[in-house]
């Protein structure tokens, strides 16, 4: 999946131009009053022509009240999804679930006490946040890490959505490649790489942790409650 990096302002292709220009159709065509074949074609295209021109051009294209339109609506659905809230679920039901939960936990434990290892040494914890502060475009190879574990902790109740927030925070934080324009505005890029491990990270800590529990334990521990709401459960 590609990641578009659309500015405001356009800006020419620097490491990735040759992968850029081969993205570009074949040939032009018209099939049915529409530019190209597909509709995969033409949002190819339409990204392309974004990323060397920018959003400021494009917003001058045609009415203002249609972009400011397009954008609300944009707005009014990420709020829906990070704001949706869990579907309650009968007693019984919950109690289920959390019990698979734990077993899951149990029987997994080997590989995810494994895979946090790997997330607290030296080149899985301590050199990734090292690069984020020396500038560095290694600090993107962090996203496998989080995927990794968001898939780990995904398959734990493979049947249960994750927490939209969690969901939302990942996604920010993935699917990003370098660019030499991200020097410029290295924060803004980076930061949410960074968050979303931490989030991913934590998660993983706290199933690992509260591996041995046999049963929920009462009063809930902090972490332990966190990684119910993980999984909607709370």
């Amino acid at each position: 999946m590609v990641t578009w990096d659309i500015q405001r302002g356009g800006r020419a292709w620097g490491g990735e131009a040759i992968s850029r220009y081969q993205m570009t159709p074949e040939k032009t065509e018209m099939v049915g009053g529409r530019l190209y074949g597909t509709e995969e074609e033409r949002l190819t295209m339409l990204a392309l022509l974004l990323e060397n021109l920018g959003a400021d051009k494009a917003v001058r294209l045609g009415k203002a009240s249609v972009w400011r339109a397009a954008v609300a609506a944009l707005n009014e659905h990420e709020n829906r999804e990070a704001e949706a809230p869990a579907s309650l679920l009968p007693e019984a039901e919950r109690h289920a679930l959390e019990a698979a939960l734990l077993a899951g936990v149990r029987e997994q434990h080997e590989a995810l006490k494994a895979l946090l290892d790997a997330s607290s040494d030296h080149w899985g914890f301590e050199d990734p946040v090292y690069r984020f502060y020396h500038q560095s475009l290694k600090v993107f190879w962090l996203q496998q890490q989080t995927d990794t574990i968001v898939r780990q902790l995904g398959g734990l109740l493979p049947d249960r959505p994750l927490h939209p927030w969690f969901l939302q925070i990942v996604r920010q934080g993935t699917g990003k490649e370098f660019t030499t324009a991200d020097n410029d505005r290295w924060t803004l890029v980076t930061r949410p790489i960074v968050e979303a491990f931490f989030h991913a990270r934590f998660f993983l800590e706290m199933a690992v942790r509260y591996a041995s529990v046999e049963s929920p334990p009462r009063p809930l521990p902090s972490g332990y409650a966190a990684l119910l709401y993980l999984y909607q459960l709370r």
